[in-house]
């Protein structure tokens, strides 16, 4: 079964990928330039598509509940559906999961549905806030029992208080869920190992950068030289700086003289390169790649392409079946 305790889930191993920190970790990656890029080529083809509310039957009656359900989505309320299918996008797909709190409304007497209950929004709850999944064991009428998720508590600001929103109460759209693992699977988890390494390469690419084309600063002190002048030529050589004022004085036994070296990029590069690749890959988008190193051809971008769509596809199933396996809301 799944591995939750008191509530709280405890199925990632990684502990930067765990809790509350897991989310610190998942929202920091976000804002990665090839992450941010690979979310939003996600997201855009599913916010820029013709959604639709499909009749349950051939009847009137089933005509008019479609119309009802469709202008409650797309015309009624303070939010719009781009909206909704933004946050459940990027939640889905950076933390895993994408929890909405249903805040109604009452039509109007001179609306085109008079004095019905509707959906004003799908609040917003930051994944960052889940303190808990509340699950207990229901009965149902066939005698059966089975562990159900009742209630999720979340800590917020300003007040960081402990608050239970019921289930009836929510919509929840889960990636890749697995048994009552309810905040899902990011889509961010496979390239967790690339994007660390990624990111220390780029420290240490920066770094050699600027030892190189800066120099390194050598000084050189006169054959008979006392503490305080040991401790001054130091303090000039680490903290010598390239600006529009930069300089140095010194008496003239004293000097200091700028190393330069070369450095070799080509191996760097190709290594951030390739942990780029395999990010952009965990979401089968390495098509928007092709081309970059002056490789790639037409049939191979038709072939990642159709993948990529399918997997465009399962998005929009998830979401369509976040509203359909919620009938009592």
């Amino acid at each position: 079964g799944t591995m939750i305790f008191a509530g709280i889930l405890s199925e990632e191993q990684n502990p930067a990928l765990s809790g509350k920190r897991g989310f610190d970790t998942y929202r920091a990656m976000g804002q990665d330039a090839t992450i941010a890029m690979l979310l939003k080529i996600i997201e855009m083809p599913i916010r820029s598509a013709r959604w639709y509310v499909e009749p349950g039957g051939d009847s009137t009656e089933a005509d008019q509940i479609a119309d009802l359900v469709h202008r409650n989505l797309w015309e009624f309320g303070s939010q719009s559906m781009d909206d909704v299918l933004r946050q459940a996008e990027t939640g889905m797909n950076q933390y895993g999961f994408h929890l909405a709190e249903i805040v109604y409304r009452m039509t109007g007497p001179n609306d085109e549905f008079p004095n019905k209950v509707g959906w004003d929004k799908l609040a917003y709850r930051n994944p960052n806030t889940t303190w808990k999944w509340n699950v207990e064991e229901v009965d149902f009428p066939d005698g059966g029992r089975m562990r159900q998720l009742i209630s999720w508590t979340q800590i917020a600001p300003p007040t960081y208080q402990y608050i239970d929103i019921p289930a009836n109460k929510f919509l929840l759209w889960s990636r890749d869920m697995n048994g009552e693992n309810f905040q899902g699977i990011s889509l961010l988890r496979a390239a967790y190992k690339p994007w660390f390494i990624r990111d220390r390469l780029y420290s240490i690419q920066a770094t050699g950068l600027e030892r190189a084309y800066i120099g390194i600063p050598k000084g050189k002190l006169p054959m008979v030289y006392t503490e305080k002048e040991k401790e001054l030529m130091l303090a000039m050589v680490e903290s010598a700086r390239v600006h529009d004022r930069a300089g140095f004085v010194m008496r003239e036994d004293m000097d200091i003289e700028i190393l330069h070296n070369t450095i070799e990029g080509t191996a760097m590069q190709q290594a951030i390169e390739f942990y780029t690749t395999q990010i952009v890959m965990t979401g089968s988008a390495q098509f928007s790649l092709l081309g970059q190193n002056n490789v790639g051809s037409f049939a191979l971008s038709t072939d990642q392409s159709d993948l990529f769509l399918m997997g465009l596809n399962a998005d929009c199933n998830r979401i369509e079946q976040g509203y359909n396996l919620a009938p009592d809301r």
